[in-house]
Parts: C-alpha cells; sequence; structure tokens
C-alpha cells in the first residue's frame, strides 16, 4: 500500500469511500472541493485502487488540525486508519508546528485508542447539543451585531471565558485557537451579536455548519442565565428567519448544558461528548 497526496482526478473515488460512514452521509463529499483548494488530503492507495483517506489543515501560522480518516468499508479492521494517522501525523510533524490537534466523538472507542497511542493528551470535554423544534418566543430583543471589535476582545481578556473554553472555538468539529484575527473576522461576518444595555454584558458566536447549510451553530456564548436564556433564543429566532431548520450547540460547561435544555437542547442518541486532543512540538 502507498500513501499519496490527493488530485482532483481523485474525486469520484473519495466520494464513494466517505458515501459508506453514517448510514450513508458524510460532510466530505461538501467540502472536498474546499479541500483540494486547501492540500493536505492523503489518500492510501492498494493495487492501483483508493482505499482510504485523510485530511490535515492549517488553521494558523503552527497550528495543525487532523481529521477525516475514512476506510473503503469492505476493507474497515485492516489497518488502514491506523497507517494512514501515522503517515499524517509524520508529514505533519515535518512541518515543524507548535501544536497539533484533532476531536472525536466519545463514542469512537477505537480512535480514541489510536489517538492516545499517537501521543496526543485530551485537552478538553465539549458536549454537543442539538434543537430542531424552532419555535421562537415573540419578544423584543435587546441584540444586535457586534462592530467594536476592540470592546468584544476587551470583554473575552477580562473575563474568564477563554478558560472554559481552553482557549478554542468551535466550528463544526474543528477547535480552532482564539486570537484577535479569528474574533475580527467573526464580527466582519456578522456572525458575533451582543446583549447591550449601558455596556455590553453577553454575547454569541453563531455560523452556518461546515457540514449542512442548513445547520446553525452556536459557537461560543457568555453572559448571566438570563443573558445566556434571551441569547438561545434569539438564535432560534435568527435561525427561523435565514432558513436554518436545525441549531447545534458546542457547549464548554454542564452550567450551559442546562441552561440550553430549558429552551430545548437535547443530546442526540449516539454520544454526547467530544473530546479534543492536543499534541505540542517539542
Amino acid at each position: 500500500m502507498k500513501i499519496r497526496e490527493a488530485r482532483r482526478k481523485d474525486r469520484k473515488d473519495i466520494i464513494a469511500i466517505a458515501s459508506n460512514t453514517w448510514e450513508g452521509w458524510d460532510y466530505i463529499p461538501q467540502l472536498l472541493d474546499e479541500w483540494f483548494d486547501e492540500g493536505g488530503i492523503f489518500i492510501a492507495v492498494d493495487k492501483g485502487k483508493i482505499v482510504g483517506i485523510t485530511k490535515t489543515t492549517v488553521l494558523s501560522p503552527g497550528e495543525l488540525w487532523l481529521e477525516g480518516i475514512r476506510v473503503k468499508k469492505e476493507l474497515r479492521g485492516k489497518g488502514i486508519g491506523k497507517e494512514l494517522a501515522f503517515f499524517q501525523l509524520k508529514k505533519a510533524q515535518e512541518r515543524n508546528p507548535r501544536v497539533i490537534r484533532l476531536s472525536t466523538a466519545e463514542s469512537n472507542i477505537e480512535s480514541i485508542r489510536l489517538i492516545e497511542k499517537l501521543g496526543f493528551t485530551k485537552i478538553k470535554e465539549f458536549t454537543y447539543l442539538e434543537l430542531d423544534k424552532l419555535k421562537p418566543k415573540v419578544f423584543s430583543w435587546n441584540i444586535r451585531k457586534a462592530k467594536d471589535k476592540d470592546r468584544i476582545l476587551n470583554l473575552i481578556t477580562l473575563s474568564n471565558l477563554l478558560d472554559y473554553y481552553k482557549n478554542l472555538l468551535p466550528w463544526s468539529w474543528i477547535f480552532r485557537e482564539v486570537t484577535p484575527d479569528v474574533i475580527s473576522y467573526l464580527i466582519d461576518k456578522e456572525q458575533v451579536f451582543i446583549h447591550e444595555e449601558k455596556r455590553i454584558t453577553s454575547f454569541i458566536v453563531i455560523s452556518p455548519s461546515r457540514h449542512d447549510k442548513k445547520t446553525l451553530e452556536i459557537d461560543l456564548i457568555y453572559g448571566s442565565k438570563k443573558e445566556m436564556l434571551d441569547l438561545l433564543e434569539f438564535s432560534k429566532d435568527y435561525a427561523v428567519k435565514n432558513n436554518f431548520g436545525k441549531i447545534v450547540l458546542f457547549s464548554p460547561l454542564r452550567r450551559v448544558d442546562s441552561i440550553a435544555k430549558q429552551v430545548g437542547f437535547k443530546f442526540p442518541e449516539r454520544f454526547k461528548k467530544i473530546p479534543v486532543y492536543e499534541l505540542v512540538s517539542g
């Protein structure tokens, strides 16, 4: 078996592998063109046939993310995924990054064993909640799009918010470092909303899922219990008005879980937690 970088002509075979992941659904076909533009797709080839794939993404200088290991359905359990993982990590380390991270579902026991065998350490667990019955309340919102980047950054810096998030911002199962550039980008994309009276006291970061454009994500939320309830209700209103059929929430704390459940969020059947792993260079 050989492992090499993917080419655009491999697209059809890659999609064929991804079509047998979760009851025939996988996010990879939706991201594949973007991935080809970025580079970092590796494929395993055996006897001229593509039998596995994986993806490495550069999130920021020195910050790498590993995801998307898939193996042809009839060849699973034969060590192909493990060989891909070792190859991918070796190639990532050759870039001398500051840090390499990845995530998985808590129910994926075999992947967790392999991740830990590769030397990764679990640094945080996020819980994952969903809401697909979007019936927003009707009342006057004191919530608006954030525009003042300095004020938002100051609030983040002065609060202990990032301690709870381990300085990581969820983004459809990718967890990237929170930096001034990332916050600035989110504000420019109109994905940050604030609860403000005389001063900014709470805020929420929402974005379309990279996996499903009909799903809205809540990637960051901060405030008192009442403010977070208002922000979650606002997200339901926003989702309905912008034709989203579902909302998902990546939560760093049981307190946030509890508040989210009050407005109808629930855990999916297959898993509740997403452990995030890290390997620091040197």
